[in-house]
């Protein structure tokens, strides 16, 4: 396991109330000025924001909005998140996302891509839940 050179706390917010679900596809985001997408691979996914990884030569500041692009296999979803937290290791970044911004029909396909790719998993929280 690579080493964490820092670590921004997480803030309150981060505690997300939404059940995580394992999630792999691809990203997009931009940070820091907007003008250059930084490429990402989500890790996990939940109604209320997601965690990335990226390049660690990427160049990420804390910023109040990051334009997001998830690259679902059948639609790609604009959304508009904000950045949670951050964790710097030698080999990539891992970052925490909350959504701020997103279309209640993008919330639907985001629903759907979990349920449709995750299915063992959303039925297991589910009856582990009751």
């Amino acid at each position: 396991m690579a080493e964490v050179k820092n670590e921004i706390a997480p803030v309150k917010e981060d505690n997300r109330r939404r059940v995580r679900f394992k999630a792999h596809f691809y990203c997009k985001c931009s940070f820091n000025d907007g003008s250059k997408l930084v490429s990402a691979v989500a890790k996990d996914i939940s109604m209320s924001g997601l965690r990335i990884i990226f390049d660690s030569a990427a160049n990420i500041s804390d910023q109040a909005a990051v334009p997001l692009y998830l690259l679902f296999p059948d639609k790609t979803i604009k959304a508009l998140g904000s950045l949670v937290w951050i964790k710097k290791y030698s080999d990539r970044q891992e970052a925490g996302i909350v959504f701020k911004n997103i279309a209640d029909f993008d919330k639907e396909e985001i629903y759907q891509y979990i349920f449709r790719y995750y299915r063992e998993e959303v039925l297991g929280h589910w009856w582990a839940a009751s």
